[in-house]
């Protein structure tokens, strides 16, 4: 990739800061909380998915351990996180046998939930599920990790790649990092999750947070002014230390008045996400499946609310394309059995 991609200049942004935490903070690992994010409710089990990721020495057990960041479950025994969680300070790989990883979720087996992490202890309503497999991609700051056993009662949060988010579009964030505006600041890792908005500007693998900035302090600024704090501005989410892979999340409307949750992209710094589907588009392995939500119509591939020609057209093009979109089938990759799925879901009309 050339240097001077945004990717990359991000990048180089987010290890600066994340140098800059370090020292402030003496932590091992840097990594970036939801600031005056609210806390997610023992009540709620949408948001159990949202987990913290811990680094140890190598073969010590997770309560020995430090928070290196979040992930989110996508899937029985994978969980989606931004890479840069999983190397050392300087953002280099760690040597073979001197780290382990592992994944704290918050809800026990017996349905009990400790949401927080006081630091090292191995008691507590958790489950903790060690990594075994760890798979990047070239150019994405993005890390699919293969757990030893899927986590018992906790359902994943299906990805959504087939498509990208738009300016503007609703979000909400949940993550285990400080609730401070400043790096560090505010109580540390509880889960909290905070609604928010995509900014405008660029979209695609980089996905903008609102307008905000560190200087070092987190200072968010809506267009034509309005500081965070400022009760005519709402809906902002704003990541801040170990808040980095915590998932970007989309609400999907249902039959019948409720919603599902799908992850569009990960946390990397406190104004980026990285989009899932570079995770496809530049040959990550795993292969993410992307599902269709409850309400949505794989004959209707141009979201319109009809099923009609021009929705045959719109899927030869992703098809030939081999665009994401053309996915429809449940099966990670753009294959014949889409073509199959599609058809009978056109034919079939969609109610």
């Amino acid at each position: 990739m050339h240097p001077a991609s945004p990717l990359v200049r991000v990048l180089q942004t987010c290890c600066r800061w994340a140098v800059f935490a370090a020292a402030a903070l003496g932590c091992p690992q840097p990594a970036h909380a939801i600031v005056s994010g609210e806390e997610v409710s023992a009540a709620t089990t949408s948001l159990d998915a949202v987990a913290l990721l811990i680094g140890t020495n190598e073969q010590w057990p997770a309560c020995a351990g430090s928070v290196a960041g979040t992930c989110v479950l996508v899937a029985p025994n994978l969980v989606l996180t931004a890479a840069h969680c999983l190397l050392q300070p300087d953002g280099l790989p760690w040597p073979e046998l001197q780290r382990d990883f592992w994944v704290r979720f918050r809800r026990g087996a017996g349905g009990g939930v400790s949401n927080s992490f006081p630091g090292p202890g191995c008691t507590g309503e958790f489950q903790e599920r060690r990594i075994v497999s760890i798979s990047r991609v070239l150019g994405a700051d993005l890390a699919v990790c293969t757990l030893e056993s899927p986590p018992v009662g906790i359902a994943p949060i299906a990805v959504e790649y087939r498509r990208e988010p738009v300016a503007g579009e609703q979000i909400i964030i949940a993550g285990w990092g400080f609730s401070g505006e400043c790096l560090g600041e505010g109580n540390p890792w509880r889960l909290r999750w905070a609604g928010g908005t995509t900014a405008a500007g660029q979209q695609g693998t980089l996905l903008p947070i609102n307008d905000c900035a560190m200087i070092p302090c987190v200072v968010c600024a809506r267009s034509g002014g309005g500081q965070q704090g400022d009760p005519s501005v709402q809906g902002w989410a704003v990541p801040n230390l170990h808040d980095s892979g915590a998932p970007v999340l989309v609400q999907v409307a249902c039959p019948g008045g409720s919603v599902e949750l799908r992850v569009v992209g990960v946390v990397m710094t406190p104004t980026y996400a990285v989009g899932v589907r570079a995770w496809h588009e530049l040959g990550g392995s795993p292969r993410l499946v992307s599902t269709l939500a409850c309400g949505e119509c794989a004959g209707d591939h141009d979201a319109n609310g009809l099923t009609a020609v021009p929705d045959i057209f719109a899927f030869i093009a992703d098809f030939m394309g081999s665009d994401a979109r053309a996915d429809v089938d449940g099966v990670a990759g753009v294959a014949v059995p889409d073509i199959f799925a599609f058809l009978s879901s056109w034919f079939g009309g969609c109610s």
